[in-house]
């Protein structure tokens, strides 16, 4: 199971880079840009042959600094 990921909004986001941005020394707007990450996981069901039917969905995380965020949508996986 994936670690829990504190859910934020956009704004909330925007509100931290720009606390972040000015506690650092390096203000450059490179290392301001959010990092994107994802990972594949499976959803597995019994099927009434009593075999096991496993299907991918994806998840997508954006993190700046140290706050990461889960940014999946319906779309994602369809």
């Amino acid at each position: 199971m994936a670690p829990p990921v504190t859910i934020q909004t956009k704004e909330e986001l925007d509100i931290l880079e720009k606390v972040n941005r000015k506690n650092r020394k390096d203000d450059t707007k490179k290392s301001a840009k959010p990092k994107k990450y994802s990972i594949t996981q499976y959803e597995c069901f019994d099927n009434d042959k009593g075999q096991i039917e496993c299907f991918p969905f994806k998840r997508i995380f954006q993190q700046v600094g140290e706050y990461r965020r889960e940014i999946t949508d319906e779309t994602t996986n369809m």
